[in-house]
């Protein structure tokens, strides 16, 4: 009876080829797909992705925001008519925690001349933390990511969704359910 109801209601697919994917966007997709959209319409935003290094120390926060991630919230957030749309959001698992804050500018002299206040602003956080924080730029319509002693360019959403789920460690999770997908699917047809 049991092996039958196995049969009965087993999704097959599901059982040899891992669990069915979800439709809902995780918040790195949904910020990621934000932030391309942002850049294609060329509104400049400044976003944080705290690493270990407590911030407090080295921003002036801004607004306390706590609200869910989504979409309608980070493209009105930086609206060119919002008065917090200066400042930076800091994002912590999937909430924007704090908006309009204000980070240290970097005083390298050796920075491009196209470099604004917000290229200036992520390279000095990234100086004195771990955090990794993303750029839009509202003159180019282009994304970088700034990290330690890297300015790198992002030319696609795949690029940067990578780049934010290794800093959040996320890259460690994809490849253990992966694996652990393998092995149930394994499993399953060495079962049969």
């Amino acid at each position: 009876n049991e092996i039958r109801g196995v049969f009965q209601t087993a999704n097959w697919k599901n059982l040899l080829w891992g669990l069915p994917k979800s439709s809902q966007l995780t918040p790195s997709e949904t910020i990621v797909q934000t932030i391309f959209e942002m850049a294609e319409n060329r509104t400049g935003a400044l976003i944080v992705f705290p690493g270990k290094d407590n911030l407090d120390r080295v921003i002036q926060r801004g607004v306390a925001w706590g609200g869910r991630i989504s979409k309608e919230m980070l493209k009105t957030i930086f609206y060119h008519n919002n008065p917090v749309h200066d400042g930076a959001v800091i994002i912590e698992g999937d909430r924007v925690s704090d908006v309009a804050c204000i980070l240290p500018l970097s005083e390298r002299t050796d920075l491009p001349s196209q470099f604004g206040t917000r290229h200036r602003a992520a390279i000095g956080l990234a100086e004195r933390t771990d955090s990794m924080i993303v750029v839009v730029s509202e003159e180019r319509g282009r994304v970088t990511v700034v990290k330690n002693n890297t300015i790198d360019p992002m030319w696609q959403s795949v690029e940067l969704s990578r780049a934010i789920d290794q800093h959040l460690g996320k890259e460690k999770e994809k490849r253990w359910f992966q694996q652990e997908a393998f092995q149930l699917s394994l499993a399953g047809i060495l079962s049969l």
